[in-house]
Order: C-alpha cells, then sequence, then structure tokens
C-alpha cells in the first residue's frame, strides 16, 4: 500500500507538474465532442425571460438585483446573456455553443483538479493519462444534460469552472514544493471563491469541500491552511451579508422555499440517483406518460454507471484504505448539502459540484490499476455507453420530458409566430395581445409571455401575462390561447 495515502503528514513528493493541464483540457474537449449534438436544443422556459432582461435592461441594471428577487448571479447570468442577446443576436444555437465552451472550461478544470488530487496519492503514476481518463469519466456523466440542453443553466458551467480552479488551488497545500505557478493558484483561491458564489449559490460550501480533502489526502501545512482558510470564511461571510441586504428569501411554500421535512429525504434520494447516472425522466415516465425503451435504456445507464463505479471503488482501495476513500463520500454530501432543503426543484445539475469526488475516485483507481491501458478501455467505453443510453432516454421520452417540451414549445412558436405575421404584420409595434393559460405548464414551457413577445416581435409591455392583476392591460386586440399543448390565435374582437 502506497505510505502517502495513509501518512497523516504532507506527503513527500516531487513538485507538482503543470503538464497534467493539457490532459485534462483534452479530455473535455472530446467530451464536449460527445455532447455536440444538444447544441441544437431550442429555446424553451426560462431562456426567454433571461434573454427578454437581457435586451430591456441596461448592463449596469442587470448586474443589480430588482427589488423581490431572491437570487443574485451577477457573474454567472449577465456575462452570458449580454453576450447573447447582443452580438450573438438572440440566437439558441450561438447561446448553446457559448454553453459548450463553458462547459469545456468547467470540466477541464474539475479534471485538473482531479489529476492533482490523485498525484497526492501516488506521484509516481502516469499522471497525464489518469488526468485523461478522470476528465473524460466526469465529463461523460448525465448530470451536464440540462446544463448543455437549457441556456437557462450556463452558470452553472460557470460556476463549475471557478470552483474546479478553486480546488486545484487547494490541492496546492499537499505540494511539497509548489512552484511559483502554484503558489499563485493557492493565494487566488479566495478570488476564485469569490466568482464562484457570484455565479450560483451552490459553491458556498467550497470551503467545507477543501476541508473534507483532509480526510482523503490526510493534513496539509497547518499554518498554509489557516491563513487561507480564514481569507475563505471572510469571503462567504461577505457574500451572505450582501445577499441579506439586497435579496428578498423565497417564500417557504414556494418550489425554491428553503424548509425541513420530508422534503429533504425526497431531495436526497433524487440527488443520490442522479449522481449513479440516472436520468430524471425515469421517476416521470413513471409518474406520467409511460414510454417502455426510455425507462429500461435509463435504467441500464444508471447500472452501467454503478458498474463503473463498483469498479473504481475496488481498484482504488488497492492503494487508499476505506477510511480514506470515506473524505470523497463526505466531500459529496457536502456539495449536495445547500440543495437538500429546496421546497421542490431538484434537477440533476445540482450534484455536479459533488460530483467533483467522481474525478478524483477515477483518478486513483487509475494509477491503482495494474494494467493501465486496458483500465482506460474501460473507464471510457463505460463511462460514454453510460452518457449514450442516457441521451437515447431523454430523446425518446416523451412530453414533458426536457427535450419533448422543448420541440413542442418550438414546434406551436414557430407555427403561430407564422400565422401572426401572416395577420398582424403590419401592426407589431402597437397590436396588444391577450393570453388565455388554459394549460400553464405549456404557457410556461413556451417562456410565457417574454417568449410570445420574442417570437411574435410585439414589445414585451404589449403581450398580457395571466400570472399578473392585469387590472390596468388594456383590452386586447387578438388572444393566444394556450390549449393542450397547443396556441391557437384568435381575434379578441369581431371586427378583428
Amino acid at each position: 500500500m502506497n505510505g502517502n495515502a495513509c501518512d497523516s503528514s504532507v506527503p513527500s513528493a516531487a513538485p507538482f507538474p503543470t503538464h497534467i493541464l493539457p490532459s485534462a483540457i483534452a479530455g473535455a474537449l472530446i467530451a464536449a465532442m460527445a455532447w455536440a449534438g444538444v447544441v441544437y436544443t431550442p429555446y424553451w422556459q426560462d431562456d426567454y425571460a433571461l434573454l427578454s432582461r437581457a435586451r430591456a435592461l441596461s448592463l449596469a441594471e442587470q448586474l443589480l438585483p430588482a427589488a423581490g428577487d431572491s437570487f443574485w448571479r451577477p457573474l454567472g447570468v449577465v456575462p452570458y446573456w449580454e453576450l447573447v442577446a447582443g452580438p450573438l443576436e438572440g440566437s439558441a444555437l450561438a447561446a448553446h455553443s457559448i454553453s459548450m465552451m463553458l462547459f469545456v472550461g468547467a470540466v477541464a478544470s474539475m479534471g485538473w483538479f482531479a489529476g492533482a488530487a490523485a498525484r497526492v496519492i501516488r506521484p509516481d503514476g502516469s499522471m497525464r493519462m489518469a488526468t485523461f481518463a478522470a476528465t473524460l469519466a466526469y465529463g461523460f456523466h448525465g448530470a451536464f444534460f440540462m446544463p448543455l440542453a437549457w441556456a437557462s443553466c450556463a452558470q452553472e458551467l460557470v460556476a463549475l469552472f471557478f470552483s474546479g480552479l478553486f480546488l486545484r488551488g487547494v490541492v496546492v497545500l499537499w505540494s511539497p514544493s509548489p512552484s511559483r505557478f502554484e503558489r499563485a493558484i493557492l493565494f487566488a483561491t479566495p478570488f476564485l471563491l469569490a466568482c464562484a458564489l457570484l455565479s450560483k449559490e451552490g459553491p458556498v460550501m467550497l470551503p467545507v469541500l477543501a476541508v473534507s480533502l483532509a480526510i482523503l489526502l490526510g493534513r496539509p501545512s497547518f499554518r498554509k491552511w489557516a491563513l487561507v482558510g480564514a481569507c475563505w470564511l471572510v469571503v462567504v461571510a461577505a457574500w451572505l451579508g450582501v445577499r441579506s441586504a439586497m435579496l428578498s428569501a423565497p417564500d417557504t411554500d414556494s418550489a425554491y422555499g428553503m424548509r425541513i421535512g420530508t422534503n429533504v429525504l425526497r431531495n436526497a434520494a433524487g440527488l443520490g440517483a442522479f449522481s449513479v447516472g440516472l436520468t430524471r425522466e425515469v421517476p416521470r415516465l413513471l409518474l406520467g406518460e409511460w414510454h417502455l425503451v426510455a425507462f429500461i435504456k435509463g435504467v441500464v445507464a444508471s447500472l452501467v454507471f454503478l458498474a463503473l463505479l463498483a469498479i473504481s471503488i475496488r481498484q482504488a482501495r488497492r492503494i487508499v484504505p476505506a477510511r480514506r476513500l470515506a473524505g470523497l463520500g463526505v466531500f459529496w454530501l457536502a456539495g449536495i448539502a445547500p440543495y437538500l432543503p429546496l421546497g421542490w426543484n431538484c434537477y440533476p445539475y445540482y450534484a455536479l459540484l459533488a460530483l467533483g469526488a467522481w474525478p478524483v475516485l477515477v483518478g486513483i483507481a487509475f494509477l491503482a490499476a495494474i494494467d493501465w491501458k486496458w483500465h482506460l478501455i474501460t473507464v471510457i467505453c463505460m463511462a460514454y455507453l453510460a452518457k449514450s443510453l442516457l441521451m437515447q432516454a431523454e430523446r425518446l421520452a416523451p412530453y414533458p420530458a426536457t427535450l419533448a417540451r422543448a420541440a413542442a414549445a418550438e414546434s406551436q412558436l414557430a407555427d403561430l409566430a407564422l400565422q401572426f405575421g401572416k395577420s398582424y404584420a403590419g401592426r407589431r409595434d402597437v397590436i396588444r395581445v391577450g393570453v388565455v393559460a388554459e394549460d400553464r405548464p405549456f404557457f410556461a414551457a413556451i417562456g410565457g409571455a417574454e417568449g410570445l413577445s420574442i417570437r411574435l416581435g410585439v414589445p414585451r409591455a404589449n403581450v398580457q401575462n395571466p400570472r399578473d392583476s392585469n387590472e390596468d392591460f388594456p383590452e386586447p386586440d387578438v388572444l393566444v390561447i394556450a390549449g393542450d399543448r397547443e396556441l391557437r390565435l384568435q381575434p379578441a374582437r369581431p371586427e378583428m
């Protein structure tokens, strides 16, 4: 057994090489090619609201939260949508292409962290290939599906990018003789933590994730740990103070409200299932419209991932005792902790930061493998198979599955825009559009009033929002009826 894995002091290894970064980038690029088809997903749901906000407000107005806002993500949301709404002219394909670039950065940063952490365990292994395998395994995980298929999730990738760099900097604490570059990234961790927090709320647990690494890697230098740790706490405290002063807490009965009850167990079970490769559509298929092939492929995808997880744990235990590997479990639990009290919503991408434990495990297992070439083939094939089966399940799953919902929304909006253009093309600036939302979930899927405004070319103020009181909304000229998965256009008055 390798002594570095069990020794509680800093391992006496050679200085960390920086050459594993190209391996992480290569793995991320290959993973991006495997997900390339997702970039053709059209806009749906919140995408239209964020695009409409970026077009309507100045950059300064977007950077500050509005009255009543519960979320503030100036770095994760504003630059992305400012770029999409401006130079990219609102193109969905361009938006998803930007998301793919963010995916490469996020996966590469987490793979870089994983390779560096694995090297602490076994400094004499094939670090380049271990980093490559770890990055690929992470990039193929099915939890990345929604951030790539839903432009509104771009902030997840931005936050993950900064989180990966933060964790890479933390690993420098275990380096016996860090280079100047490594010292720089270590002392940049407070800044990287702040960037992650300004992108999404989940990275608030990054200091806890850093502490959990000590279970796996041993005790680092206390002096360095105390110095940077104090800086992390100051950053988190400042962020929490600003949030409490600027934002309103979500109502406890809302989907994003925080409460303690059966929702904690439900969210823990959901995030656990998503972490082992189960698509969100499998429980939906059980509770809604049935599709046997999609269900089977979704379940098999998770079983393949579980098999790879078991292989990786067995291999890793050859050089790391179980009590040390438990640190990765603590890492995962700390990563999902912020999402457990959520009232209702639970998405697979909530687990992405917690899943940073997965590439670390893969990297350690690779270094422990007797035949590294065979192990590399096993990891790539099984991870890719799990990802492919998950995508097939996503594509086959019927409405209200993610891709089916996006396709239905796009089809109906395109037909409605064509019909509206034929009848009211010359009156877009003045015509008032009333809305009858008979099917509210489908109305939300088309992007609500913002979706109608953008696709019909009508000013947002001239489109009725059924969620508002609409007491001051003038009598509409035309009605859009959001029925059972369809949109219908009809005059509001007989003379129309």
